[in-house]
C-alpha cells in the first residue's frame, strides 16, 4: 500500500494518522490484527513527514521509537498493550511464516480512547476511513479485532458502507453489542466479501489482558489454528 505525506498528515498540531505497522512486507501478511486507536501520538513537532513515513514503514525501527519515548516519559519500555500485541503478533508469524498487519479502526492516535471521542468528528471519521482503505487493500484474509468497541466500530462501519456480510456460528446483528468473552467464544463470527477476497472475522479481549504467554487466550488461539 502507497503512503504519502497527504495520507497521514493532518495539520500542523494535530498527530500524524498511524495507517498500520507490519513486522514485513505489507502485501505478504495474511492477518490484520485491529484495536481501536494508537496510542502514541507523533506531531510533526517530533518529526518531518518524510521521516515519519519511513518511521512507520519499518517495524523495529518503529519500535525502537516506542521504547525510546516512553523512556523519555519515565514510562516502563512497553505497555501492557503492546506487550500483548508484540507475543500476540509473534505467535502468529511463528505459526504462519508470513507477517502480521497492525492496525485500528481509527488510525488517529490519541493517549486515550476518552480522547479519541473528544476528538473531532471529521478527524474520526477521515481516520476512519483510512483504515477501511487498509482493510481492503491488503491481502489479510483473517482479521482480529481486540476488544468489543474495536469490532463494534468496525461493524458499524461496515452497515453504513453496505458491505456485504454473513453471519457465522450464530451472529447476527442483534449480537454485536455483546459481551466480548461471548463473542470471542462464538469466533469466527462474520466472512466479509469484498473484491477479490473473503475475510474471515474474529473478535477477542482487548491485547492488554494478553500478557506474555497468552495463556487465557488458548481457546481463541486454537480456532485460530484451524482457519489458519
Amino acid at each position: 500500500m502507497q503512503l504519502t505525506n497527504d495520507t497521514v498528515f493532518l495539520s500542523e498540531d494535530a498527530p500524524y494518522l498511524r495507517p498500520f505497522i507490519c513486522n514485513g512486507r505489507f502485501e505478504d501478511a495474511r492477518v490484520m490484527l485491529v484495536g481501536i486507536n494508537p496510542a502514541m501520538p507523533i506531531y510533526p513537532a517530533n518529526i518531518e513527514a518524510e521521516e515519519y513515513l519511513g518511521l512507520i514503514s519499518d517495524y523495529d525501527k518503529f519500535i525502537c521509537y516506542y521504547v525510546d519515548s516512553r523512556k523519555k516519559a519515565n514510562k516502563k519500555d512497553v505497555s501492557r498493550t503492546r506487550q500483548g500485541i508484540a507475543s500476540f503478533t509473534d505467535w502468529v508469524s511463528l505459526l504462519l511464516g508470513t507477517p502480521v498487519i497492525e492496525a485500528n479502526v481509527y488510525s488517529y492516535p490519541t493517549a486515550t480512547v476518552k480522547e479519541l471521542k473528544q476528538a473531532d468528528v471529521v478527524v474520526r471519521n477521515r481516520s476512519r476511513e483510512l483504515f477501511f482503505k487498509v482493510f481492503v487493500e491488503s491481502n489479510a484474509t483473517v482479521a482480529v479485532f481486540h476488544s468489543a468497541k474495536a469490532f463494534r466500530d468496525f461493524f458499524e462501519l461496515l452497515e453504513q458502507k453496505n458491505i456485504e456480510y454473513e453471519g457465522l456460528n450464530g451472529f447476527n446483528r442483534s449480537c454485536f453489542e455483546w459481551k466480548i468473552e461471548t463473542l470471542e467464544k462464538m469466533s469466527p463470527i462474520l466472512k466479509v466479501m469484498l473484491p477479490g477476497k473473503d475475510v474471515l472475522v474474529f473478535a477477542m479481549r482487548h491485547l492488554m489482558y494478553y500478557g506474555e504467554s497468552g495463556a487465557s487466550f488458548e481457546p481463541i488461539r486454537n480456532k485460530l489454528k484451524q482457519f489458519f
